[in-house]
Formats: structure tokens, sequence, C-alpha cells
């Protein structure tokens, strides 16, 4: 089985592509403005140096939060989902700061169908009619 791990979660957002468990390549970053355009470029870059075919990935699985922000979240999200389902690859939801956990997760947590984002709670809470007093 060929596992690709996306966490665009934290400032240095990384990759690594695992094959039958082990780690084959890795690839990490600081995130920056264009998020997007430098993850596709580091997928394709990442799959290039392993001699690996996205189409050869069985399972991807991708953090969904909470994170430095919501928008590189996202970019990794979509890229995931967009990538499982054009190549049939399983798509696994991932959380946590330890990469060994999140190594353990993506490959024993049952696929999902989509991703929903855990988002940072900045204790704004709800504000009510009465002055934007917190509820």
């Amino acid at each position: 089985m060929i596992l690709l791990i996306i966490n665009t979660a934290g400032e240095k957002s990384y990759m690594s592509l695992y094959k039958e468990n082990k780690m084959i390549g890795r690839k990490s970053w600081l995130v920056e403005v264009k998020a997007g355009l430098k993850l596709i470029a580091t997928i394709e870059d990442l799959l290039a140096d392993s001699h690996v075919a996205v189409e050869d990935i069985d399972r991807i699985a991708v953090h969904s939060g909470p994170g430095l922000r919501s928008s590189f979240l996202r970019v990794g999200v979509v890229a995931a989902s967009i990538m499982s389902l054009a190549n049939g690859a399983e798509l696994v939801s991932i959380t946590g700061e330890d990469e060994e956990d999140l190594v353990q997760q993506a490959g024993n947590k049952p696929a999902v169908t989509a991703i929903k984002i855990m988002y940072r709670d900045l204790g704004w809470g709800k504000a009510n009619a009465e002055g934007g007093k917190k509820v």
C-alpha cells in the first residue's frame, strides 16, 4: 500500500510518502500566501523523487485541523479530496501534532467521503443583540 500524508496545519507544512509502512519520501516547506501552488508543486516533486505515480497512491491522509490558518488547512483538504476522487484512493482525516501518531492514524482510521475541517476556537463566541457581549 502507498500512503500519502499531507499536513498543512502548522507554520511548516509537510507531506510524507510511505510504501508498505516505510517512509520513502518527505518534503516540508514554510507556509506562504500561495499555499495551493506550493502544495501542488511539492506533491509533484515528492512523487517524482520517490518514483511513484499519482495513480499508485492507495490512501491519502490529510490533517483536518485545527491549524495555524484555516485557509492553509483548506488547501490541503481540497488537494487531498481531489486526488482521492480522481484516482480512487481512500481518503482519511487525521489530526494532532505528533508525527508518529499522525502516521498511525493515517494507516488505521476508516476512510471517509469528505473531510470536516476543525477550526481553532479563538474565544470569540456568539455576540448577542445587547451590545455584542459573548454568550
